[in-house]
């Protein structure tokens, strides 16, 4: 140690300058294209509880159920009673 100008001994350690940091290198995560996650559908289970619970219209849980029935032909016996 080397005295300062007063005669005291310096008490200043050797200062280290750290290396500047390389860019870190791409997230193993990120080096993979991300999977695509199928969109979440609700189950007609979950669909006719909320229903139930009044938290939707249940237009949706209709649709599912009878849609098909739209596409089926009107009978003739059912035609003629409509027609009086």
């Amino acid at each position: 140690m080397q005295p300062n100008r007063r005669g005291l001994a310096s008490n200043v350690t050797k200062v280290v300058t750290a290396k500047p940091m390389r860019k870190p290198a791409m997230s193993l995560a990120l080096a993979f294209e991300p999977v695509p996650q199928p969109i979440a559908i609700p189950s007609a289970d979950a669909r006719i509880r909320a229903f139930l619970a009044g938290e939707t219209d249940g237009e949706d849980v209709l649709h599912e159920i009878y849609d098909h029935v739209l596409d089926e032909p009107i009978p003739e016996s059912m035609r003629a009673l409509l027609k009086r």
